[in-house]
């Protein structure tokens, strides 16, 4: 269904995109400036990817569906995005008969497949699932949830618009401890954005996320969200200018005074990885935490059974402007204002913990 940029629903009662025999369903889309490319897993063929056009008047101009891939086994969970002069369609893929890959395929404007056999963005082993993308005006960031190292991770790698893998063998956007899923990606016109639901903290999920470059290096990798329960399913989109909004599903216990005890929606604008402070729970620690005084930085050295903690010193934007150590970090050059104290450990430097301090003069 088409909505107005007033947030007005222009086809209450739906658009049959298609209704062929069996079932279709987990669709996605994308634009090209002149009509909407829908994809779709469609039942009618085992399961396969099929995808249809739809103009801004709400016409479908492909109501029998296109096939975009009809290979043995499954294919899943498309998504899609366009690069100025063709799509990429990407999905779930299981016609190795052994674990899940990630496969796409280039469709023009005009609803042609340029790649019937599907293109292998990663046949790594184990399972790959769930893929998103985004293109930065030169070349797409597919990515993925990746079980090769056991529990899920969030792989990704670049993609010409010529169907060209650059990345074989995946680039390792987080490999943090437990699980992280579901990943989401925009570009904000400098760098890609990636977030995903991520349990390294314990039971639930909060959203984290990370930078990765239009050269495929991954940084300033962090919490995005994190709030009373569990937080997934995130999902972001591009605005004006470099503005990107990040929605997702999350606890809502009390808010504003109102008890609801159930998940909603919620947004934020413009996240930025590595400065969602960290929640505050009640628990004894050993660890008083960094503190500033008179330009100058402490960072306590752990205690007990955790490693040492090293740290970076972040901007209000998310930008690490100094690398910490234990004990005194001289900061008094730099200009007076909010930052955020981020503590790693462990070789991967993964965020353990965000604090805001205060530099004054």
């Amino acid at each position: 269904a088409r909505v107005s940029k007033a947030g007005t629903v222009l086809d209450p009662d739906g658009i049959d995109v298609t209704v062929p025999e069996r079932f279709q369903w987990a669709s996605a889309v994308g634009f090209d400036g002149t009509n909407f490319l829908v994809a779709w897993e469609d039942g009618r063929h085992n399961s396969s990817i099929y995808c249809g056009r739809v103009t801004q008047s709400g016409l479908v101009l492909d109501s029998s569906g296109v096939p975009v891939s009809l290979a043995e086994g499954w294919q899943q969970f498309p998504a899609v995005a366009f690069d100025g002069t063709d799509y990429l369609v990407v999905w779930l893929d299981d016609r190795s008969g052994s674990g899940c890959d990630i496969y796409g395929a280039r469709v023009t404007p005009a609803g042609i497949v340029l790649d019937a056999a599907g293109i292998a963005i990663s046949t790594a082993g184990s399972f790959q699932k769930y893929p998103a993308l985004a293109f930065d005006g030169t070349n797409y960031l597919v990515t993925w949830e990746d079980e090769r190292g056991g529990d899920p991770d969030i792989y990704g790698c670049r993609v010409t618009p010529q169907g060209n893998v650059l990345d074989t063998q995946g680039i390792a956007i987080s490999t943090a401890v437990d699980s992280q899923v579901s990943p989401a990606v925009a570009f904000d016109g400098t760098n890609f954005l990636v977030v995903w639901a991520d349990r390294r903290s314990g039971d639930d999920f909060d959203i984290c996320g990370a930078r990765v470059t239009p050269a495929g290096v991954v940084s300033s990798y962090g919490p995005v969200v994190m709030q009373e329960g569990r937080q997934e399913a995130p999902k972001l989109a591009r605005g004006p200018g470099s503005q990107l909004f990040l929605v997702y599903q999350g606890w809502a216990g009390t808010v504003n005074g109102r008890t609801y005890n159930t998940d909603r929606v919620w947004g934020k604008m413009n996240p930025v990885p590595g400065v969602a402070e960290t929640r505050n729970d009640e628990r004894g620690t050993m660890y008083a935490g960094p503190s500033i005084v008179r330009g100058v930085l402490f960072l306590p050295e752990a205690k007990g059974e955790r490693r040492e903690v090293r740290g970076e010193f972040l901007d209000i934007a998310g930008r690490n402007v100094m690398d910490l150590a234990p004990g005194p970090n001289d900061v008094g050059s730099l200009s007076p204002g909010v930052y955020f104290v981020r503590l790693a450990s462990g070789v991967e430097r993964e965020a353990s913990g965000v604090t805001k301090v205060v530099l004054t003069k």
